[in-house]
């Protein structure tokens, strides 16, 4: 990847934490004084931007300078998952739109984004009838 320039804040809240950040799944390598590498990612995302995803992860280090390694780890986790998620209006191929239902229909306990927010609805049949006016 291209180095990508963060706040010297950030640098250092990264920088004092790559152990944490690679135990989230991600693989990120200083570069200069101020910038990192994301040189891999814990699955096969899209598109993103490697400098929100930085920003996320040093904003949810230093958030919690206190908590628990879990906790932490935790609250990388779900940043991660939010920069990474396929975003609404993305574009897609036939191959990634199957891959993706067939992946969240092998998932029991995954009906809502990482914020909490559902991404699936039940409707009844009745329901579904009077949309299409039956």
């Amino acid at each position: 990847g291209e180095p990508v320039e963060v706040p010297r804040d950030a640098f250092r809240v990264l920088s004092e934490n790559l152990d944490l950040i690679k135990s989230a799944g991600l693989e990120v390598e200083p570069f200069g004084e101020r910038a990192f590498i994301v040189r891999s990612v814990v699955h096969n995302a899209g598109r993103f931007d490697p400098a929100a995803l930085l920003a996320s992860l040093a904003n949810e280090i230093s958030s919690a300078p206190y908590a628990a390694r879990e906790d932490v780890l935790d609250r990388l986790y779900i940043a991660t998952s939010c920069e990474l998620a396929i975003q609404g209006g993305q574009p897609l191929t036939d191959q990634q739109m199957q891959a993706l239902v067939r992946d969240y229909l092998a998932e029991e306990l995954n009906r809502t984004c990482p914020h909490g927010r559902p991404i699936m609805r039940e409707i009844s049949h009745d329901e579904m009838k009077s949309w299409f006016k039956r």
